[in-house]
């Protein structure tokens, strides 16, 4: 079988020592695997996950390695349609439809009624089910520390979860002690996690259906709906709640019930992207994308879809489109600016035209 290896938050030098030497064919890490200093030997694929598209890795291999792996990105956050033709424009890409999935059903509270809202989760979690209380993060780091998340945990077992057993998992913990504390909350030696956005990197629990979202106005709508989708297609229908700040803003709140209300994720991450701007939702300066004249991204997806299979199909048949140059001559006037050298230049001066031949006379 195949060798593999799992690596920390950074390979030590034994371990970049077996994967120079191509010991190993199959490494599970992080980012760091992706640095210059890591010296492959024979590199075939890289597969990258990722929660969300402003942290997206684009691996480079050909400069520093002349090798050119195949790539896979798996993305927990859907691609907006638009995105799919400029970010995403180099990458076959497939869509997996969570079609038969039932979402929770979900309720916003305001601050004041938070008490409300855990009321109803004591009655689920003392009916056996198992509950998740999320804090939010910022710029990739966890607000609530462990310190902060152990008086938030002995809070919640003295006012909202008397006598249940409650456990903490925050990205401020090590591996192992994430490890340790999930495997309790799967084997159900734990109710309640209280836990950090980080959660979203585990898998499923499923006598888990309880997800109680604390300051659910300081996230992003695609945020919320994967948090929900946590405790979602389950034997049992999950319960989401989605509590408010003290001073929510008028847009995080239409945000959050834009979330409530919307059960398509990939319609979901085309609002957002209108809301927040491809910059905010990828990360990366100057991003923009594309507008469609006629096509609406969140209606038209699947369209749009097969609309770019068959234009890359197109193009591979015939890169120059030498066959229709007034084709070409149509894209370069919509976009030549933005395709720049990448677009062919028409040669329209010369149709293609079938030759006709010359009858010879007959001499007598």
């Amino acid at each position: 079988g195949l060798s593999t290896m799992l690596v920390g938050d950074r390979p030590n030098r034994i371990e970049v020592d077996a994967i120079r030497r191509g010991e190993v064919q199959v490494v599970f890490g992080t980012e760091s695997l992706l640095e210059e200093s890591i010296p492959w030997k024979r590199l075939g694929l890289v597969i990258v996950e990722s929660r969300d598209l402003d942290s997206l890795v684009f691996p480079d291999f050909s400069d520093r390695t002349g090798q050119t792996p195949d790539v896979l990105l798996v993305t927990r956050s859907p691609i907006p349609t638009s995105l799919a033709f400029t970010e995403f424009g180099g990458f076959d890409i497939s869509v997996v439809d969570d079609v038969c999935v039932e979402l929770a059903n979900t309720e916003i509270y305001t601050a004041d009624q938070r008490a409300d809202a855990y009321a109803v989760a004591r009655d689920l979690v003392e009916g056996g089910h198992q509950a998740f209380v999320v804090f939010p993060g910022k710029d990739g780091e966890d607000l609530l520390g462990p310190d902060d998340a152990l008086r938030m945990a002995e809070a919640l077992q003295a006012d909202a979860f008397p006598g249940k057993r409650i456990g903490i998992y925050c990205s401020a913990m090590s591996r192992e002690e994430r490890s340790r504390v999930f495997d309790d909350f799967q084997r159900r030696r734990i109710d309640v996690l209280v836990c950090t956005t980080h959660i979203e990197d585990a898998p499923a629990v499923p006598k888990a259906s309880v997800m109680m979202v604390e300051y659910a106005d300081m996230y992003d709508m695609t945020r919320l709906h994967r948090l929900r989708g946590h405790v979602s297609g389950g034997r049992e229908r999950g319960h989401c709640a989605f509590v408010l700040s003290d001073s929510p803003s008028t847009a995080g709140k239409e945000a959050v019930e834009i979330a409530q209300n919307e059960v398509d994720g990939f319609r979901l991450a085309e609002v957002d992207l209108s809301r927040r701007g491809a910059q905010a939702v990828t990360g990366k300066e100057n991003t923009r994308p594309l507008a469609f004249r006629w096509a609406n991204p969140a209606e038209d997806r699947i369209l749009l879809r097969m609309a770019r299979q068959e234009a890359l199909q197109f193009v591979r048949n015939d890169p120059e489109l030498k066959v229709f140059p007034h084709l070409a001559a149509g894209i370069g006037q919509l976009w030549g600016d933005w395709l720049g050298d990448a677009l062919p230049t028409p040669q329209l001066d010369r149709p293609n035209r079938p030759r006709r031949r010359r009858r010879r006379r007959r001499r007598r």
